[in-house]
């Protein structure tokens, strides 16, 4: 975005999901404008864009490492499934090669 756009540019984010692209536009003195289809991601998005403009959207500083679930011994990054059957999400059909969703 910076090396694309200037302080009041626009940006345009034609997925904007939870909005972290206008939000990153805010922080850098640009307008920004999206579109998203799934009405739970939209109201996230103004909530999470309202509170970036209050001052009051809490982020992970920079200089903090990213969670990582299998440093910190956290059973939840285990899978749920029995087997590896069930762990499979796509598998190659033997007719055609073409992966299939399950």
């Amino acid at each position: 975005m910076l090396s694309l756009t200037n302080e009041e540019d626009w940006v345009l984010d034609p997925f904007l999901g939870t909005g972290t692209s206008i939000i990153a536009a805010i922080r850098h003195r640009r307008r920004g404008v999206g579109s998203e289809i799934n009405p739970e991601y939209v109201k996230l998005a103004q909530q999470r864009i309202q509170h970036e403009i209050k001052g009051t959207l809490q982020t992970r500083p920079m200089d903090r490492p990213v969670y990582d679930p299998v440093e910190a011994c956290n059973s939840l990054n285990k899978s749920p499934w029995k087997n590896a059957e069930q762990n499979t999400l796509f598998e190659i059909s033997h007719t055609n090669g073409n992966k299939t969703n399950r």
